[in-house]
């Protein structure tokens, strides 16, 4: 499933693509 960013600033996008790309706990 795609994420849409439209509107999300640049720094919160990378944050979250981070974040998904951390392997789950």
């Amino acid at each position: 499933a795609e994420i849409d960013f439209s509107g999300i600033p640049e720094d919160i996008i990378k944050e979250i693509k981070e974040t998904n790309a951390k392997p789950p706990a």
